[in-house]
């Protein structure tokens, strides 16, 4: 039987995109889309008026990872191994509209909240936020919490925080602050840059997600799949996955899989890869 081109399945996805069909409709596995780590442009006040210590929620906006799940990723382990090889939390503080959004994720689970406050948790450093459904009143019985300690550095600011989350892991753990976003972060890591196929034909997979191929171009995010098989998700302008392909980065080679159910019903990678690219260059930025 004659297998199908890297360029038919992934130009289907393409298609996909732009007719609004989705080819793959659970999209559990998607990340955290974690948003640039912007500075406030002002330091907030670290005490109430009557003294007590405090944290401002948008003191925390930006990015956190596990710090463990860093030194893995950065040490070129590909996403799927640096999930399993460290403990793995990473949380987006965002602003939405009038209030922020919290999304937790260990880029198999994600959970969003919205926040209600910024609370101190008994001891000195010691704080918690308060998170709820994203409404005008939230009663006591709707709200979780993450605990965090930490302290702010020379410049005013947190970079380093031991977070408990009830969602993920549900134990403290070490997170760090990135001055850039998660995805842009792990997209580098993994899969960002240019390739030719062995006709020459230009696939370039950019570090802000934009995928452009021989047939056109798509919006992509990478997840921590089985071993040996990370996922490519095509994703729609609401970040929804509407294609899927396993994908395996190493020695300057980028391969690319269809996809096939386990007897559990997750996927992974079919045996042979539908196509192999060879690295040119880094990866364009836009």
């Amino acid at each position: 039987m004659r297998r199908a081109s890297g360029t038919t399945i992934l130009g289907a996805a393409l298609c996909a995109l732009l007719a609004g069909t989705a080819i793959a409709a659970d999209d559990a596995t998607s990340p955290v889309t974690a948003p640039s780590a912007a500075k406030p442009s002002a330091l907030p006040p670290a005490v109430t008026k009557s003294g007590r210590p405090r944290v401002w929620v948008r003191e925390l906006a930006g990015s956190w990872v596990s710090a463990a799940f860093l030194d893995a990723l950065r040490a070129g382990k590909p996403l799927g191994e640096a999930v399993r090889a460290a403990p793995m939390v990473a949380i987006g503080v965002h602003r939405v509209e009038a209030g922020y959004h919290v999304v937790v994720t260990d880029f198999r689970k994600r959970v969003e909240q919205g926040v209600v406050d910024v609370q101190p948790d008994g001891k000195p450093g010691h704080f918690r936020l308060a998170l709820g459904p994203d409404q005008a009143l939230v009663s006591l019985d709707q709200m979780s919490f993450i605990a965090f300690e930490g302290a702010r550095g020379a410049e005013g600011r947190f970079s380093q925080l031991r977070v408990r989350e009830p969602y993920v892991l549900k134990r403290p753990l070490e997170l760090r602050h990135l001055d850039e976003s998660l995805d842009v972060l792990v997209n580098r890591a993994v899969i960002a840059g240019g390739y030719n196929d062995a006709q020459g034909k230009r696939f370039d997979f950019s570090d802000a997600g934009q995928a452009t191929l021989p047939d056109g171009a798509f919006a992509y995010r990478v997840a921590a799949g089985a071993k040996g098989c990370d996922l490519l998700l095509a994703v729609g302008e609401e970040g929804e996955a509407k294609a899927r392909f396993g994908f395996a980065a190493s020695k300057g080679e980028l391969r690319l899989y269809g996809l096939t159910a386990t007897k559990g019903g997750k996927q992974t990678c079919e045996a042979q890869p539908q196509w192999v690219l060879k690295r040119q260059e880094d990866a364009p930025k836009n």
